[in-house]
């Protein structure tokens, strides 16, 4: 009953906040595709181009209300124009990009219904460092059901050549206990590890006996359940739980980052999906723009603080 009142109060901590009005809006928009954005800039060009030509039929002395209209788009066109080349063709690709908060999983540094501005240029010729909150395209097997594309933001725990362990709520890093203290509360007693398993990079969560049991039936494909693992290898669920259990913890590998959010007891994040390439890693979270009454720098945290 304590496993099933404990997952089912993950499942529901999880829901998302959907930003609306004119938030909603400039979320949307900052996530338009840079397809979507070309498309936009050339149709208008092209409508701009045509009325353009026809203002310049029109004599001096037959200039109208068709006249001005036209003059009109024509110049708020070119205006939408510069503006959508700059922010979308240059500031969003090279320089940085807003992210909506939508859910609970990095409180306290990140609330919900905050908008936080990202830099993309740490990331543009360097590595992520540990402790940094990052902005990223999660695997396909974090995406529910309907939803093809969506951004994360988390911390990165787990840089390549990390041996990242969760014992008894505490974060060990290489063997050696680390202080964080951005956590929103003492973490449930659930350890965890990166397992290197028959060739696959497994996160584990163990409760006692049980290893990876909070499924997450929203998912496209709950791909590390323990079920699901069992079949992908051809055993029984117990055997392969055991199994899991003893095998000692692996690095993670090169290119790829374990990822965790601050409230650590309400966030779906690399114990549950598990590794993220650094190529889906685009921007690193450096303040938060609104509210108003919450702006401020994000703490980073270049190698957390060893007890």
């Amino acid at each position: 009953m304590d496993m099933f009142l404990q997952t089912l109060s993950l499942q529901l901590l999880a829901q998302v906040d959907k930003p609306t009005g004119m938030i909603g809006f400039v979320d949307k928009l900052s996530r338009t595709s840079t397809a979507t954005i070309g498309i936009v800039v050339i149709s208008l060009t092209v409508l701009r181009l045509f009325l353009f030509i026809l203002q310049n039929r029109i004599s001096t002395h037959k200039r109208g209300l068709l006249y001005y209209t036209a003059k009109v788009f024509n110049e708020l066109s070119d205006s939408i124009i510069y503006a959508f080349v700059l922010v979308f063709l240059l500031i969003r690709p090279y320089i940085g990009q807003t992210f909506y908060i939508p859910s609970e999983s990095m409180v306290p540094t990140l609330e919900v219904k905050d908008i936080v501005i990202g830099s993309k240029f740490p990331y543009l010729y360097g590595d992520p460092n540990q402790g940094d909150i990052i902005m990223f395209r999660p695997p396909e097997n974090a995406l529910d059901k309907g939803i093809d594309t969506i951004d994360f933001i988390k911390r990165a725990i787990g840089a390549p050549g990390d041996i990242i362990e969760v014992r008894d709520g505490f974060l060990f890093v290489n063997g050696k206990r680390f202080y964080e203290p951005y956590l929103n509360e003492p973490v449930m007693n659930v350890n965890f590890k990166l397992v290197h398993y028959k060739g696959e990079y497994i996160p584990v969560k163990i409760d006692g006996d049980y290893v990876n049991i909070d499924r997450r039936p929203s998912l496209k494909h709950d791909k590390f359940y323990i079920e699901n693992l069992a079949k992908q290898f051809h055993m029984d669920p117990l055997s392969l739980s055991k199994d899991l259990i003893k095998a000692e913890p692996c690095a993670v590998p090169e290119g790829f980052y374990l990822p965790m959010g601050d409230n650590r007891n309400a966030s779906f994040d690399g114990r549950g999906f598990g590794l993220v390439p650094k190529e889906n890693i685009y921007a690193r979270a450096e303040c938060i723009l609104f509210p108003p009454s919450r702006t401020k720098s994000v703490r980073q945290s270049n190698g957390l603080i060893t007890d």
